[in-house]
């Protein structure tokens, strides 16, 4: 084995890129491999990755808080929260989100609205949608599902555990499986 094929590997993602990067440099910096590989869809809907940045709407300010600081905070993660349904449409392609979570009921631009809207943009368009939302009927929860997100989190949440629900139902959209427990 040469040094250059132990050497750590950098990655460089660019959001809602069709390109991943990847840099390896020589542990005596002689020299640098550089790989691009294209991809068939945006780099933040690829298989795999981690989550990092989130893209949070509800219109309600102290619900906005607790879910900013605990993603951030607890969850390490990289958090834009928007107040309404247009300011998200307004911001999300800037931001570049892994995930957006929508509150289901915001007055002008509901969470559904939202979600129409930003699939019909290229930047947003495969980003992966979770709602949040009171209502936890099945058949809420199978109609918000059918409009094309992942999961359903249900208010009231426990802020120290919802990066972690996040994370587990942005894992088993690859995965196949059901980290939601069944409601009545």
């Amino acid at each position: 084995m040469t040094a250059r094929d132990t050497a750590p590997v950098s990655a460089i993602r660019f959001p809602d890129a069709r390109c991943l990067c990847y840099f390896q440099t020589c542990p005596r910096r002689t020299s640098t491999r550089f790989q691009a590989r294209f991809l068939d869809r945006p780099v933040n809907a690829m298989d795999g990755d981690p989550l990092g940045r989130v893209l949070y709407v509800d219109d309600d300010p102290d619900i906005r808080m607790v879910v900013g600081l605990a993603l951030e905070t607890v969850g390490g993660l990289t958090v834009l929260v928007c107040g309404s349904g247009q300011e998200a449409l307004e911001k999300a392609d800037g931001f570049g989100p892994d995930l957006i979570v929508l509150d289901v009921l915001m007055p002008d631009m509901d969470g559904p609205t939202t979600l129409a809207a930003l699939r019909r943009r290229a930047g947003t368009g495969e980003t992966p949608v979770i709602f949040m939302t009171a209502r936890v009927h099945k058949e809420e929860i199978s109609r918000l599902k059918a409009l094309g997100a992942i999961g359903v989190v249900p208010k009231p949440f426990d802020p120290m555990k919802l990066s972690t629900t996040l994370e587990a139902l942005w894992n088993a959209r690859r995965d196949g499986t059901n980290p939601e427990p069944d409601r009545e």
